[in-house]
């Protein structure tokens, strides 16, 4: 998939809108040239060094066919982080869930199941099939810190386990940090006591975690840069909105209370066709303010081909033109011939 340059960072100027965020391949980046906070303010208010077209985000980690040294390294693992500051990526995207003591780890899935092998932790547990569902996929909040860490990894086709066990977060921003080619973290929290959770174990490890960190929430658990910043003050935000979630706020308002008296906000967008349902409150909105515009290309995660995903539970899996979403009397669906991407 290939990244259009008309479609890139336009100007630098107030808010950034991101499409659907994804792996992208290691093309021109601003790499080890530049430092942590620039290449960070280079989401914000376009890439850094002077490029003027693409800002590569390892999103999960550098991990599977992506990582050009080791195609078995898992996903949201310590070797992940490492390879993504080995590559000199522009930043990483990890995905943050909470353990049942509070405290935050990196795992995409609510569910324990696709990606690592707490079968073998269990009594009579069986490894957990995502193409079935059957197995054992116990969820992350259901268990201690203690029991999660000690999980090992699985490599992306499943086939067997990895050296890594699932780190935590504080383990993800000590590699990073620690690393020579030190790249900025945007974290991908969903919920709001794994919001203030990461921001305090950023706190204890990074002397201005904003310079170096930033972290995407959904539209509707945090309705204003305000309201973000009360539970997260050491960490620039970055909404996200998707096309579900539309019934449930005021796009316009939101988006507003976001960007006001802020020259220092991104939006993650998920436009899913041309002339989609975001199109206009926030795309073409964007545009008209002459604020930088990304677009981002859904990668499918599913190692069995056909274009396919796993849902956020771990099993096996939809197509994006499969999601339906009506908003105001209009639907869009998402195919890779709406999107245009080649």
């Amino acid at each position: 998939m290939k990244p259009s340059p008309s479609s890139f960072w336009s100007a630098c100027c107030a808010l950034a809108v991101l499409l659907p965020v994804a792996t992208l391949t290691t093309s021109a980046h601003a790499g080890c040239g530049a430092s942590a906070p620039t290449r960070l303010n280079g989401l914000f208010y376009g890439p850094a060094a002077g490029n003027a077209y693409v800002t590569v985000l390892a999103h999960r980690g550098l991990w599977g066919r992506y990582n050009p040294d080791n195609h078995a390294v898992a996903e949201n693992s310590r070797s992940a982080v490492v390879s993504a500051a080995d590559h000199c990526m522009d930043a990483m995207e990890l995905d943050v869930k909470m353990t049942q003591d509070g405290v935050p780890v990196l795992m995409h899935d609510y569910n324990l199941g696709r990606t690592t092998n707490i079968w073998t932790r269990v009594s009579g547990g069986r490894k957990y099939s995502p193409e079935n569902g059957t197995g054992t996929n116990d969820t992350v909040s259901s268990h201690t810190a203690q029991f999660v860490g000690q999980l090992r990894l699985l490599t992306p086709d499943r086939s067997t386990t990895t050296g890594d066990f699932v780190p935590t977060v504080a383990a993800a921003i000590t590699a990073a940090r620690s690393h020579p080619n030190d790249a900025p973290i945007v974290f991908d929290v969903k919920t709001a006591d794994a919001a203030r959770a990461v921001s305090r174990v950023a706190n204890q490890l990074a002397q201005k975690p904003t310079d170096t960190m930033a972290m995407k929430v959904n539209a509707t658990l945090y309705k204003s840069q305000a309201a973000f910043h009360a539970d997260v003050p050491n960490m620039r935000g970055i909404p996200v909105f998707v096309t579900n979630n539309l019934s449930r706020i005021n796009v316009a308002q939101v988006r507003d209370a976001w960007a006001a008296n802020s020259n220092n906000v991104a939006i993650e967008a998920n436009v899913k066709s041309v002339n989609g349902l975001l199109q206009g409150e926030l795309l073409d909105w964007a545009k008209g303010r002459k604020s930088p515009v990304g677009t981002f290309n859904a990668i499918p995660d599913y190692p069995g081909g056909g274009g396919r995903f796993y849902d956020s539970d771990g099993h096996c899996c939809y197509k994006l033109e499969d999601k339906y979403v009506t908003y105001n009397g209009r639907k869009e669906t998402a195919t890779t011939e709406a999107t245009g991407t080649t």
